[in-house]
Parts: structure tokens; sequence; C-alpha cells
């Protein structure tokens, strides 16, 4: 609300100024920025073929612009000052140089027209006299009226944001919101059916072939160790059955060659002469045979 800031210009007179040059730069007071704008669009209302409505729509705009900012001046200026709060340095700095440039900035138009080669016709006098004419009309009626003569039957909706069949927020706010949560809807449709549902029906899938890829892998496992089992016993068999019982059969009949020699050599000295008096004759026996045969 404008009015709680009653009379805070007489207590800031640096930041009343400030606000006093862009408030007239935005009405379109020479040799301000707004100004050059200003003349700009009433040159090219007055220039088009339908003249007729189109100015006179331009020139209440600069009227209705220069009331408010007449207006704001005198709230600022008049009433009963609240008590003043420190200024934010920051805050002053960004003023000054919006200030600095709605009182500069309409003065690289001409340069900025030639660097671009957008040359507009001139309008001659009666543009920049209009222009200046609506600009100080809008500032004398809203530093001079007050807000209920002003507007008359309008104040009361202006108050309201001039509403229409329930205004804004019925024309635009409402759709707007409807928009949203529709939007919203289909992100969370996206997100739930595509998104995740790709992501679920793909980890799914990823799973399966993951399983299935386990279950072969197990299966070739249980065959490798099948197959080791079976080479294990076939050796087991091969070697208690063949080797071992030919090993253990050629020990036992040395031993068992052995026990039949050690009988022959019993130590005792009759049984030796005797065996060797057989021996003897057995040799002699076979030597005189042996001419008999051959």
């Amino acid at each position: 609300d404008l009015d709680t800031l009653a009379g805070a210009g007489r207590t800031r007179p640096g930041i009343f100024a400030g606000f006093a040059v862009a408030a007239l730069a935005l009405a379109g007071l020479p040799p301000l920025a707004a100004f050059y704008s200003k003349d700009a669009i009433l040159a090219a209302a007055l220039d088009s073929p339908s003249a007729a409505w189109l100015l006179p729509l331009a020139l209440a705009g600069s009227v209705l612009t220069g009331a408010y900012m007449g207006r704001a001046l005198k709230v600022l200026w008049s009433g009963t000052p609240e008590k003043p709060h420190d200024p934010v340095p920051l805050m002053a700095v960004g003023m000054g140089v919006l200030v600095a440039l709605a009182a500069t900035l309409g003065l690289v138009f001409k340069p900025l027209e030639a660097m671009l080669g957008a040359h507009l016709a001139e309008p001659g006098w009666i543009v920049p006299a209009m222009g200046l004419a609506v600009g100080l009309a809008g500032l004398a009626l809203g530093w001079l009226l007050a807000p209920a003569r002003l507007l008359g039957p309008l104040l009361a909706p202006a108050r309201d944001g001039f509403p229409i069949a329930g205004g804004l927020d019925a024309l635009v706010v409402r759709p707007a919101l409807a928009l949203a949560r529709l939007c919203d809807r289909l992100d969370s449709w996206i997100i739930r059916r595509v998104v995740l549902g790709g992501i679920v029906t793909g980890a799914q899938a990823l799973s399966h072939r993951i399983e299935r890829a386990e279950y072969w892998l197990l299966a070739l496992v249980n065959a490798v160790g099948r197959l080791n089992l079976s080479l294990g016993q076939i050796s087991l068999r091969t070697d208690r059955d063949t080797i071992d019982r030919a090993i253990f059969g050629l020990v036992d009949r040395t031993v068992a060659l052995g026990t039949r020699a050690r009988r022959l050599q019993s130590g005792l000295i009759h049984r030796e002469m005797a065996m060797t008096v057989a021996g003897i004759a057995l040799v002699t026996g076979v030597l005189l045979a042996a001419p008999l045969f051959f």
C-alpha cells in the first residue's frame, strides 16, 4: 500500500530526488529516457492506418502513467512519515544506477539507431508536443486530484484489480493453476509409467537374464563336478584293482619265494652236503646224457 510510505520523501530527500527523476522519466518528460521511447510509440500510432483508435489509446496510457507517478510523488512528499528506517547501502547503489540510466539512456538512442541502421521517420514537432503535454497533464492530475475524484466509479474496481466475472483470478489465475495441475499430472504419469516403468521393466528383464545365466552356470559347475567324481572313481578302481593288486601280488610272490629259498638255507651241514652231492650228480648225469641226444 503506497499510503504506508506517506511522508517518507521528506525524511529521505536524496532517495526522494532519485525516485522523482525516475518518475519523471517514466512520465516521459525530456530529456529523460522514456521521452524518446514514448515519442517513437506515439509517432508509430499516428502513422498507422488505425491511428483513429491507436493514438487515443497511446495518449490515454501516457496520461495514466503520468497520473500514477504524480500520485506516488505526492504521497511520498506529503502526509505524516513513520519512523524512518536506515537505508540498505546495496539497495541505494542499485537505485542510483537505475536513476542514472533513466536520466542518460535517452542520449544513446540516436547513436544506437544509426549503428543499427533503423532510421525512423522524423515525427516533426507535433508528436513531442503531444507527448510532453500528456505527460505533464498526467503528473498534474495525479498530484492535484484525489484518487476518488481522478478515477470516479473506477476506483473500487481498480483497487480490486478490475475484476471481470471473477477478474484475473477467474480469467488468468485459475486457468493457469488448472494447466499447472494438468502438467503436473502429466509429468507424474510420464515419470511413473514411462521412466520408472521402463526402469522397472528393464531391471526385471536384467534380473531374469542374470537368473538364467546363474542357472546355466550352476548346471555347468555341477556337470564338471560329476565328471571329476567319475574320473576319481575310475582312478580309484584302477589304482585299487589293477595297480595295487599287481604290486601286492608281486610282493606276496617275492615273500613266498624268499620263504621257500630260506627253507633251503637251513644251516645243517649234512643237508648242505646232501644237496651238494645231489647237485653234482644231477650235473654229471646231464653231462653224460647230453651226447646221447645231441
